[in-house]
């Protein structure tokens, strides 16, 4: 899903090897590259499963949501899992006209 190949590509980066104490500059520089791409393939291989995981309990959860709103328009059963509709009691008019 996500575009990871720019942030965890490191093979484009210029490396200076003309001078000798660069040397020592490339080879602290290819163990850093090497640890961020190894971090990079830890990050993926842990990321996919956990965002595919996400994806899948959102569109489960709204599945669900859908379906208790759905069941929730029918008065019967309403009445039988809601509290609120059991607790509101009579209507404001009617006990104004029935004193």
């Amino acid at each position: 899903m996500w575009d990871t190949r720019s942030t965890c590509d490191f093979r484009t980066q210029d490396v200076p090897v003309d001078i000798q104490p660069a040397v020592m500059k490339v080879t602290t520089e290819s163990n850093k590259q090497s640890e961020e791409e190894k971090y990079c393939v830890r990050y993926i291989s842990f990321a996919k499963p956990v965002e595919r995981l996400l994806v899948r309990l959102i569109v489960l959860f709204t599945v669900l949501l859908l379906l208790a709103q759905s069941i929730l328009t029918h008065e019967g059963i309403r009445y039988r899992i809601s509290k609120v509709d059991r607790a509101e009691g009579v209507p404001a008019a009617e006990s104004a006209s029935n004193p």
